[in-house]
């Protein structure tokens, strides 16, 4: 029976030496007369072993002082078979992650459609604004970036007056939406800097005028590149965000979520630290809470969640031939159209290394 203390530790053996198995747990039963030999018998066969095999124990309300010799000899201790179960699942998880960093999937060969150049347009963008002295890259300059490397954005174009704004929009087509550009002035919304739905060049011309009034009344000295004239994306989409950001000592880690204010209200986001695999961004993609508005409800067509896993893989890419270069990224809000549309980055934010 299991209360012979020889069984245990001869079961174990058999199961240690067999190809069969990976993971070897013994389950020990709660007897402070048979501690010793069960936990000195186990950690001499684990010495045998290690690093062959894994092994870990289940021992509800076992002596501290085996339990100690245990841990102290390297095998972990739960005292329930489900704690058991989810540290089996922690280590199997960790071993997967260190394989994969190991051998990181090149993941330029999972996306066809990044330019081969992205890196080199990329980094043209990001020398001049630093050469203009910026820690961070305008909106108009970030999405540059972003489309160096295949990533939809909106229609849209950088005017340096009002006449061509107007030349801009007519070429747009209206409504447009018209904002300051500005790497010292990163939060548009609070200085009020935005027009939305700009139906006409009388319109424009005044909206124009009063962004750049704003901009210099919210910060006097921030240096204005224009103003940005965009597309009013009028499909009907899901608002997502994406984000990265580098936080020692892990490295850099991507976001996802639904975008827009919902990022902040729900704080439903996915985080995965880089580099990611095409699985690991289909997992990011479906395991958020919001992940059933992505797949259409209440009659609501499926947003193109392939449009988004790809956009993924392509900021994964970048965060990393940009990694010396980037200290964050987010593109918020990323709007996802309907199955088959693609997505449109609507806004962006680089902040640049220092």
């Amino acid at each position: 029976t299991l209360s012979v203390p020889g069984l245990i530790k001869d079961a174990t053996e058999v199961m240690m030496e067999a190809d069969d198995f990976d993971i070897v747990v013994p389950f020990l039963l709660m007897s402070k007369a048979t501690a010793e030999i069960r936990a000195t018998g186990l950690t001499d066969i684990m010495r045998k072993y290690k690093g062959d095999k894994t092994m870990m124990v289940c021992w509800p309300e076992g002596p501290k002082e085996w339990v100690k010799h245990l841990v102290d000899n390297g095998i972990p201790v739960s005292e329930t078979a489900s704690a058991c179960a989810e540290l089996m699942n922690s280590i199997i998880c960790y071993k997967e992650l260190k394989e994969k960093y190991k051998n990181p999937e090149t993941i330029d060969e999972s996306v066809v459609d990044m330019p081969q150049d992205r890196r080199e347009k990329a980094m043209k963008i990001i020398h001049s604004a630093k050469a203009r002295g910026a820690s961070s890259l305008n909106e108009y300059d970030a999405k540059g970036v972003l489309r160096a490397y295949g990533i939809s954005t909106v229609d849209e174009a950088l005017a340096t007056s009002p006449d061509e704004a107007i030349k801009i929009a007519g070429n747009i087509g209206y409504p447009v939406v018209a904002k300051l550009v500005s790497s010292d002035i990163l939060h548009k919304t609070e200085a009020d800097v935005i027009r939305l739905n700009v139906e006409s060049e009388e319109q424009l011309r005044s909206a124009y005028e009063q962004i750049i009034v704003n901009g210099k009344k919210y910060k006097a000295d921030a240096r204005v590149q224009g103003v940005l004239v965009q597309e009013m994306v009028s499909e009907k989409g899901i608002e997502t965000i994406i984000g990265v950001s580098r936080k020692e000592p892990f490295g850099p880690t991507m976001m996802f979520g639904l975008g827009g204010i919902l990022v902040e209200v729900m704080k439903d986001v996915s985080i995965k630290v880089l580099p990611v695999s095409t699985v690991d961004v289909e997992n990011m993609v479906s395991e958020i809470r919001g992940a059933r508005i992505l797949q259409g409800v209440r009659g609501s067509k499926p947003s193109d969640t392939g449009a988004i896993t790809n956009t993924l893989l392509k900021v994964a890419c970048m965060a990393s031939e940009l990694k010396d270069t980037v200290a964050e990224l987010d593109i918020n809000p990323l709007i996802a159209l309907e199955e088959g549309k693609g997505v449109k980055a609507v806004d962006a934010l680089i902040l640049l290394r220092v």
